[in-house]
């Protein structure tokens, strides 16, 4: 992301909390995300759109609570978290949208809090969104289980949609993408943390 002056942009009290909001608002309601970032400054200065800009990279982690059935079965649980990545996909395709409820996030802030707006909200260009790759689940006890790849997910999915007999052992979701047939212990609710992930 380029702005005119890095330093000011990651220092100003309405920059993070303006892009969690539209993070959030990007994403589903019904996902009851919470999303926290962080503001670096890259120290480097880029091009883009022609025009010349100081560079910052946001660290971003979305969390989403799963409870009842999405949090006791595996499948529902896989299918879940792909389509959370689905959709942080979307937002990534269309970056140029993010840019826009970014900055009206910044204009409302400033707006509720009775500043100015920035003269460099404008003049904010996203150049790129990496979606998340990997997530962590965390249960109920605040205990993190484990971190699965998009691929591993997708394992599960796939191996609940083969399955040809019902058994009352869950799937265990696994690790490195080979299932260990551990019998995975009994939670209330997951928290996944879709971290890591990457604004630039």
């Amino acid at each position: 992301m380029t702005v005119p002056d890095a330093a000011e942009f990651c220092a100003d009290n309405k920059t993070e909390p303006s892009f969690n909001s539209a993070m959030k608002g990007s994403l589903p309601e019904t996902s009851n995300a919470q999303v926290t970032s962080k503001c670096e400054v890259d120290g480097g200065r880029r091009l883009t759109a022609g025009s010349e800009g100081e560079s910052v990279t946001f660290e971003y982690t979305i969390k989403v609570e799963l409870i009842g059935a999405n949090a006791t079965d595996e499948a529902a649980s896989a299918m879940k978290m792909q389509a959370l990545l689905d959709e942080t996909s979307k937002i990534a395709e269309a970056k140029v949208a993010f840019q826009d409820d970014f900055m009206a996030a910044i204009k409302k802030m400033a707006e509720e809090k009775g500043e100015t707006v920035p003269d460099w909200v404008s003049q904010i260009v996203v150049a790129e969104i990496k979606p998340p790759e990997t997530i962590s689940v965390v249960d109920s006890s605040g205990v993190q289980l484990e971190t699965f790849t998009r691929e591993a997910i997708q394992k599960v999915i796939a191996d609940a949609e083969n399955a040809t007999t019902s058994t009352t052992v869950p799937v265990t979701l696994p690790e490195d993408g080979v299932d260990n047939g551990a019998v995975r212990p009994m939670i209330t609710s997951l928290l996944l943390l879709f971290a890591a992930a990457h604004l630039g």
